[in-house]
């Protein structure tokens, strides 16, 4: 019995050990990395069109949609995520972004294009006013980043360039 209490922790323990090096998203909670999963994109959507009807000159923006009005990771205000690259995987540090979503009663968007009502000028991208700055350093297929700056209270998207696959997570109010 004692030959196989000692076989299943040791067990335990390496596949503890082997899972934080496995590829994908951690966050440090506490001193030890929390594997994240991919926040469910629930699809895309427009607002403001009935807006560019009855006022001039007024734009619509096109949105990225999550389920849920938060996040299932809460984190302190200034997270430290650990991003375990694959072998073959090439990702810079300039490809992450960190953007602050719009929480919603029953999901989250992130704003990722805007049209000019009287132009019909169209820009594409996440908006400047929600794009964190981050700190992002290289150590072998490891990528960690973290903001700048304390974060305010709120959810937040993780990505690496313009995709809606990534991670999302929620500072605490």
């Amino acid at each position: 019995m004692r030959k196989f209490a000692l076989v299943t922790l040791a067990l335990l323990v390496s596949s503890f050990v082997w899972g934080q090096d496995s590829p994908g998203m951690y966050v440090d909670q506490a001193g030890s990395l929390a594997k994240m999963e991919h926040v469910p994109f629930s699809g895309t959507g427009t607002r403001g069109v009935a807006k560019t009807i009855l006022v001039p000159g007024a734009g619509w923006s096109g949105v990225w949609e999550f389920s849920g009005a938060q996040a299932p990771i809460r984190v302190s205000a200034r997270p430290r995520f650990v991003y375990q690259l694959q072998p073959s995987q090439a990702i810079s540090e300039r490809d992450i972004v960190m953007v602050r979503m719009d929480q919603k009663s029953d999901h989250r968007e992130i704003r990722v294009s805007k049209m000019n009502g009287w132009t019909l000028r169209t820009r594409g991208g996440f908006d400047k006013k929600k794009l964190v700055a981050i700190v992002c350093t290289r150590k072998g297929d490891t990528l960690e980043i973290s903001p700048a700056a304390d974060l305010d209270a709120g959810e937040y998207f993780v990505t690496s360039g313009f995709t809606p696959l990534g991670f999302d997570f929620g500072v605490a109010r």
